[in-house]
């Protein structure tokens, strides 16, 4: 007969799968991680935005939020985090016959994060130290699990980003804790290892041109326009579908910063990039990117031609 069955001592049988083939087995790290605002409510299992949270939809739930300011996302290139054996504590003294202090269901998890790119993260490292409420969601291979800051008391330490060797890339990273009073966080299976890479960004709208002419073989992320010797002209950004909230960046195709005079002017409130009538007939190549505040970035190359 299947099913559960009652054991003697009140607790339901659970399924043991120990049939698992290669393909599907699941490796010792997480390698993708979501922090979601607490404030957002998102659960595995539970609602948004009218459809049901699973393993299927989750990461590009993750994704979609981290446009909206309400989310970071670190994909498999990006931070790798390892789990020590979680602490199942147990009963302070032992009663009657048995052996020991009996277990409870409480368990004590802590995972060490490594971040790629560490150096530039102090803001966040900081906003840790802050102890901003999150919702963790840790990807495996092929698994999802959830620690949310209200059911779990996730805390942070070794918070770090240390210099220790010239020939090395600045590396550092964070320790998460958190505490269940159901065991072991449940697992689902069924996530894409190739959709934990960090592929979001924002798109670019065609920029909105003022005395520049859009030129031919434009493609994709750089843009070529021509603009008369003798005249002004200008080009506005915007990204697609729009936000307000990003902050507008203009450099030299090296990332420098735009010279004082030479190659026109940017303003960043407006992401307006102006060319005025004294700029000198050649190729100006321009890097426009904005950024939100979780890192999300979008960027376009120009080329203007000057004759």
């Amino acid at each position: 007969m299947l099913g559960y069955f009652l054991t003697s001592k009140g607790v339901d049988l659970q399924p043991l799968h120990n049939y698992n083939s290669e393909a599907d087995q699941t490796l010792g790290a997480y390698i993708a991680l979501g922090m979601v605002d607490a404030s957002v409510g998102l659960r595995l299992g539970g609602q948004y935005e009218a459809e049901t949270v699973s393993s299927a939809n989750i990461v590009s739930i993750i994704k979609e939020l981290c446009l909206s300011d309400q989310a970071y996302f670190f994909g498999s290139s990006d931070i790798i985090g390892q789990e020590a054996d979680p602490a199942v504590t147990s009963e302070a003294e032992a009663f009657g016959p048995s052996a020991g202090p009996r277990l409870t269901d409480t368990l004590l998890g802590t995972v060490v994060w490594r971040l790629n790119h560490a150096y530039s993260s102090r803001n966040f490292l900081n906003m840790l130290m802050a102890n901003r409420e999150f919702d963790f969601f840790m990807f495996t291979n092929n698994s999802v699990e959830a620690a949310y800051y209200d059911d779990h008391g996730i805390s942070y330490s070794a918070i770090s980003n240390a210099k220790g060797n010239k020939d090395a890339k600045i590396v550092g990273g964070f320790t998460s804790m958190y505490k269940s009073f159901a065991g072991f966080l449940p697992v689902q299976l069924g996530i894409n290892q190739a959709s934990l890479k960090n592929d979001v960004k924002f798109v670019i709208a065609e920029p909105t041109a003022t005395l520049v002419v859009p030129a031919t073989c434009s493609t994709v992320g750089r843009k070529k326009f021509t603009k008369l010797l003798a005249s002004a002209g200008s080009l506005v950004f915007a990204t697609d579908p729009a936000n307000a909230c990003v902050d507008w960046y203009c450099t030299q195709v090296d990332g420098s910063p735009l010279p004082a005079a030479g190659k026109g002017s940017f303003n960043s409130g407006t992401a307006t990039l102006t060319l005025p009538s004294t700029l000198a007939a050649g190729k100006y190549i321009y890097k426009i990117f904005c950024l939100n505040a979780t890192g999300v970035k979008g960027e376009m190359y120009v080329e203007v031609l000057v004759n």
